[in-house]
């Protein structure tokens, strides 16, 4: 076998089960500070996936109660949906420390008509 082949056996060997990633790890925890435990996420997902990776999981209950940690997933994405640890939304993403916010979504279509009229009010005064 050649070197190129035996180093891709190994690296696929070493990363099979994923890509570890940290997260912060608490519950009741609304916001996050330096204080914050942090935890790194490592296994192997419960269900067979090529595409699932580990994740930090944020949790938000209808009380606003939040939980943050583990988990897989196959890319960011926020939902609401129903577990045994409680029915809320739910948010997924996979890089380091990405769980410190609850959803914060940008809209660019009100992002550029907030630019737009900033603009309109400099060109205006």
């Amino acid at each position: 076998m050649s070197r190129i082949a035996i180093t891709y056996l190994l690296l696929l060997a070493i990363f099979q089960e994923g890509h570890a990633v940290k997260c912060y790890l608490c519950v009741n925890c609304k916001t996050v500070d330096m204080y914050t435990n942090i935890t790194v996420c490592t296994g192997p997902s419960p269900i067979y996936n090529p595409r699932m990776n580990n994740a930090c999981v944020t949790f938000k209950d209808k009380y606003g109660n939040v939980v943050r940690g583990c988990g897989w997933s196959t890319g960011k994405f926020c939902e609401e949906r129903y577990q045994s640890i409680g029915t809320g939304e739910y948010c997924y993403c996979q890089s380091e420390l990405c769980n410190e916010s609850i959803k914060i979504e940008c809209n660019i279509v009100v992002a550029l008509i907030a630019l737009c009229l900033g603009m309109l009010l400099v060109i205006l005064n």
